[in-house]
């Protein structure tokens, strides 16, 4: 049998994508691609930053679709990374209150 979740289901900004796993949290192997995860109980909107490794500009900024989310998590895996050679940041939207602890 087939893994159903081992095939994209969108396409963001070139990537082919799909829905993640929520855990673990950071990025993990699955097949064909590398899943991403993060919490964040404030941030409104969360944005995958990709780099080619030890470069200073992103190669590519995937924003998390709505239906990319549960609850307070983020999780999206992206298929055909070099992922021997990438780096990733996470760029979150949302209120910005340090009195608050954001």
């Amino acid at each position: 049998m087939e893994r159903v979740d081992a095939y994209p289901t969108h396409v963001i900004r070139g990537y082919k994508t799909r829905p993640g796993k929520p855990l673990p949290f950071g990025a993990t192997f699955v097949p064909g691609g590398v899943n991403f995860s993060v919490y964040s109980s404030h941030a409104t909107a969360c944005t995958l930053v990709l780099f080619d490794k030890g470069e200073p500009q992103p190669k590519a900024e995937l924003p998390f679709p709505d239906e990319f989310r549960i609850g307070n998590v983020y999780s999206m895996v992206v298929f055909g990374l070099d992922y021997e050679n990438v780096e990733y940041g996470y760029r979150m939207d949302g209120p910005s209150d340090v009195k608050e602890g954001h």
